[in-house]
């Protein structure tokens, strides 16, 4: 973990919608905060300049050397990475960009303290964690507390809805790349973000530094089955989801530019990611999971309906051409489906066929599947015990 004493340097575009904010407003209804910040840690990016690392703004323009003692951890971590994969060469990294990562939570006390865990013991070094509450009252806050010393921030208030919460989470990012975790989602492995640092960043061409955003494979997960899908081509956004949301990094300044609307309940994230599409801006595919998604707790899979409805509005508000292929495409495919799934009762030979249409519901609902687990054969995820005791296992990139 690298944090320094030092403040971040605050660069905002004059384009932003939310500008950067190390801390929320004061609120009188506030229930609590905490984290890193709080005692007067913060975390940067980092560029190379000649043979010293330099702290760098939150536009990733260096600034000022960084402290010896975390010049010294950048340098360890990437000797590291030299002994798995000799390809680098010497001095071959010259940046170590800071990733944010976003939960969102309200009443999640089964499930949070295991998405925590998911962040908080990543490989890669340079992660920032921010957590978003919305004034739980069962015990989210008290979990929130026990990872005081393991989160950059966190903050339990009311909010209007999840996309507000997840605009909060946007202003107090600091890092250059974003990725929205909600409670009860985890990250796939505790080397994702490395994975990603590797594959992308450590490797991109010059004709790549205008991505917006990077996506990759994930796992959908049931109380019953789990799939592992892969992303549909990008066309497929005019019409519906072709990736997960929680499954994908943002340059943090597209999203500070447009930030997400709250007067959408479900598809505002539908809305960001299909209108940086149909803007042109450019994504990255990276072959590979990077999360599980929790598809018992997520607001799209109880609400078809409401998501369907605001998802035509979209298509309608921003180009007007695809409403009708959304109607069909998604009322006959979901939504007409899923409820003869979660309604149909007829017994055939003894099987509950409602059973077997839910199942062939979720499998074919991305359509582009890697493979198939029965129920509760999804990835183990790290636990508490692991973070609190510090004794987490480095693995480095799997190649």
């Amino acid at each position: 973990m690298l944090v320094t004493t030092e403040k971040p340097v605050i660069v905002d575009k004059p384009d932003c919608k939310l500008p950067t904010s190390l801390f929320l407003p004061p609120n009188p209804e506030r229930k609590g905060e905490g984290g890193l910040r709080t005692k007067g840690y913060f975390k940067h990016s980092y560029k190379r300049v000649g043979k010293n690392w330099h702290i760098c703004d939150t536009e990733g323009n260096p600034v000022f050397p960084c402290p010896l003692e975390v010049n010294a951890k950048i340098l360890e971590y990437l000797q590291g990475l030299n002994e798995v994969d000799t390809t680098f060469g010497s001095g071959s990294i010259t940046e170590l960009p800071l990733i944010t990562v976003v939960t969102v939570v309200k009443n999640a006390e089964r499930w949070i303290e295991k998405t925590i865990a998911s962040v908080v013991t990543q490989s890669y070094p340079n992660v920032e964690y921010i957590i978003i509450d919305g004034e739980s009252v069962d015990e989210t806050r008290e979990i929130l507390k026990k990872y005081d010393s393991f989160v950059d921030y966190w903050v339990s208030e009311p909010d209007t809805g999840i996309y507000d919460a997840m605009n909060k989470g946007t202003v107090l990012s600091t890092g250059q790349w974003i990725l929205y975790l909600n409670a009860g989602d985890f990250l796939y492995a505790d080397n994702v973000i490395e994975r990603i640092f590797v594959s992308y960043f450590a490797r991109r061409k010059e004709n790549e530094n205008d991505v917006a955003l990077i996506y990759g494979d994930w796992v959908s997960f049931f109380s019953d089955y789990s799939f592992a899908f892969k992303p549909l081509p990008l066309k497929h956004l005019r019409t519906r989801m072709c990736f997960a949301h929680n499954a994908c990094l943002f340059k943090v300044d597209v999203v500070k530019k447009y930030g997400y609307r709250t007067e959408h309940a479900i598809s505002a994230d539908y809305e960001l990611l299909r209108w940086l599409y149909v803007k042109g801006l450019s994504f990255y595919y990276l072959q590979g999971l990077i999360s599980c998604v929790n598809c018992e707790e997520g607001k799209s899979q109880t609400h078809l309906w409401t998501s369907f409805k605001e998802r035509i509005i979209i298509a309608s508000h921003q180009d007007g051409k695809h409403w009708i292929l959304i109607f069909f495409q998604n009322f006959l495919r979901e939504f007409l489906i899923a409820v003869l799934g979660k309604f149909f009762r007829i017994d055939f030979f003894g099987v509950k066929m409602s059973e077997k249409v839910r199942y062939w519901v979720r499998r074919l609902r991305y359509g582009s599947i890697l493979w198939a687990s029965e129920r509760g054969k999804w990835p183990n995820q790290v636990n508490s015990a692991q973070v609190q005791s510090k004794n987490t296992r480095k693995v480095l990139c799997q190649r």
